[in-house]
């Protein structure tokens, strides 16, 4: 059966979609939806506490390539909430932070923007807040006492469940920090994409293709195999490396008749079997490793990846090839995950690693250079060098 498409009406259709990998990108190119960065992002540091649960992050700086290792409930998985809500904050409102104290900042294009805020614990409100760029004031707000202040220009009292980031971001100083504190990409997995509606192929640009906002990942790769079938099929060579009995990926628009509409499909053919696989029989190894293979070719320039244990639904056959292409990328992207698995941690260089210590309700992130042990060269895995350390002992007191 020949299906004709009609491209638009499927981007009429995410706004209705909840996407399964939250990408949030920048400049707006198509019907206020999508979003492209332009330039650099990367998060300098981070400071964090949270009043209402008594938890607090040490002031902590991160790299291009950040692994969290430490023990199991040292904080690596709030670390990434917390920066995740911290930044919901600043495109939403104060209701994602309650009791939420924190200092962000961001290197965006050259110059450093900090963030400072703190939101009430009783009430979704900003209690206060600061902007600098390059250490001069841009904002300084206290919303209980009538304080609004903008380059030193006294601003009238504004909607205090938003923050300044939201309330100023049409000005052109900080435009750059509104449209690049959105820039995550949790990775999620890559599902079947169901509309109501047929749809026309349009040409897409690259840049376009890879600064769609909140679309779902199907979507985009079958528009990388329509229009980027070059990039497509070295995706496709990337995962058959992995996964060596697969000999063919592909992605086709099939009807649900009992919804009277249509599905993005991807389908597999493996080696000795006649009938393709749809996503929904691929293993979770397999689907996942798509899913970090496709996000990796389609994140655009200053995307910060954050993964919670990388490992989960990942084979050690998929891990050094998922690792490898991070890496790759690594002088694009910003990536800060978290590992417990030996080899993970053993492939990554000890330079990248960061150490997260807690002490009660008190979390602290050591860079491992920082730590003398493991500055040798001997044979022995950096794994069992670190788990050795004292300072790995001393992760939960």
């Amino acid at each position: 059966m020949q299906i004709t498409s009609n491209f638009s009406a499927i981007l009429m259709y995410l706004f209705t979609i909840r996407p399964q990998v939250c990408i949030f990108n920048n400049r707006v190119c198509l019907a206020g939806h999508f979003a492209a960065i332009e330039g650099k992002m990367s998060i300098v540091s981070f400071q964090f506490e949270d009043r209402v649960n008594n938890w607090r992050l040490q002031h902590t700086r991160f790299d291009a390539f950040n692994l969290l290792v430490g023990h199991s409930g040292v904080g690596k998985t709030k670390i990434l909430q917390a920066l995740q809500t911290v930044c919901r904050a600043g495109t939403q409102n104060a209701k994602v932070a309650p009791g939420g104290v924190w200092s962000l900042e961001l290197a965006i294009d050259g110059h450093i923007y900090q963030w400072d805020a703190s939101v009430s614990e009783e009430r979704p409100l900003f209690e206060q807040e600061s902007i600098t760029l390059d250490g001069n004031e841009l904002v300084f707000r206290q919303p209980e006492q009538g304080i609004f202040r903008f380059n030193n220009i006294s601003l009238p009292k504004l909607k205090d469940s938003e923050s300044a980031i939201t309330l100023l971001g049409s000005e052109d100083v900080i435009l750059p920090l509104r449209k690049k504190i959105n820039i995550f990409i949790k990775s999620g997995g890559i599902y079947e994409y169901r509309s109501d509606s047929g749809f026309v192929e349009n040409p897409v640009s690259f840049d376009e293709l890879q600064n769609f906002k909140n679309t779902p990942l199907i979507l985009r790769a079958w528009i990388l195999q329509e229009q980027y079938p070059d990039i497509f099929k070295n995706i496709q060579n990337q995962f058959i490396e992995i996964f060596t009995t697969v000999e063919k990926l592909e992605i086709n628009i099939e009807p649900i008749n009992m919804f009277n509409g249509l599905a993005l499909v991807l389908k597999m053919q493996e080696q000795g079997i006649k009938k393709l696989i749809s996503t929904n029989h691929l293993s979770s190894g397999m689907r996942h490793t798509l899913s970090y293979l496709f996000e990796l070719a389609l994140a655009p320039k200053g995307s910060v990846f954050l993964i919670d244990e990388i490992e989960n639904s990942l084979g050690v056959s998929c891990l050094p090839h998922i690792i490898d292409a991070m890496r790759e990328r690594s002088n694009e992207l910003q990536f800060i995950l978290t590992s417990h698995h030996p080899y993970v941690i053993n492939n990554i260089p000890y330079k990248n690693w960061k150490l997260v210590i807690r002490n009660g309700n008190e979390v602290k992130v050591r860079d491992a250079t920082d730590i003398r042990a493991l500055q040798t060269k001997s044979a022995h895995d950096q794994f069992i060098l670190l788990i050795n350390t004292p300072e790995y002992e001393e992760c939960i007191s």
